[in-house]
């Protein structure tokens, strides 16, 4: 089974890359920095508990591939992917394109030769809102949680990053939840 930790390090106060040098720890945002410590545990805990750490992988997303390539080298994560991103719809899109979540009802109906995949957000936790319509999605192949990390901002910072979010919508064809709706109605039809 295949786990990827997605981490968004996106935020209205990120920091950007004046010059090349190494960045002291200090200079990533406290919130941020708490995202990449949860995903930190939230690695090992998976590394303990399956054989195989080569089926974890981590994505950091942020405004820019050098800001997600600054918290991938200070995060300690295993080697990590980075990718940019606007907001957390756009980082959902960004990883379901990746996983192959819409490809899975095309082509060839054989889905002996995929492994499942199980999708950890790492957000913080006021967060969950805007993936929630994910999280109830019931999928054989994919399997996505959330891993809230702790959020010490004032209260006006996290309403301004509020008004950047928007809550994420899923086209989920072929799924449990559709099939289901199928059944249902060709039953009501009679």
């Amino acid at each position: 089974m295949e786990n990827i930790i997605v981490i968004y390090c996106n935020s209205a106060s990120s920091v950007t890359s004046s010059h090349e040098g190494i960045h002291p720890q200090e200079t990533i945002p406290k919130h941020i920095r708490n995202r990449l410590d949860t995903a930190k545990n939230l690695s090992s805990r998976l590394a303990r508990s399956h054989v195989d750490d080569n089926m974890i992988k981590t994505i950091i997303f942020a405004r820019s591939k050098a800001e997600a390539e600054l918290y991938a080298r200070l995060s300690s994560l295993p080697v990590a992917n980075v990718e940019e991103c606007t907001n957390i719809g756009d980082m959902v899109e960004k990883v379901l394109a990746t996983i192959g979540f819409y490809e899975r009802g095309k082509g060839s109906s054989n889905n002996s030769n995929s492994t499942g995949r199980r999708v950890y957000f790492v957000l913080s936790n006021w967060q969950w809102q805007y993936i929630e319509p994910l999280l109830r999605l019931k999928d054989q192949r994919f399997r996505f949680f959330f891993e809230g990390a702790l959020d010490e901002r004032s209260v006006e910072e996290i309403e301004n990053e509020r008004r950047m979010e928007n809550v994420v919508r899923v086209k989920a064809e072929n799924s449990i939840i559709d099939r289901f709706m199928g059944m249902l109605t060709s039953d009501l039809k009679g």
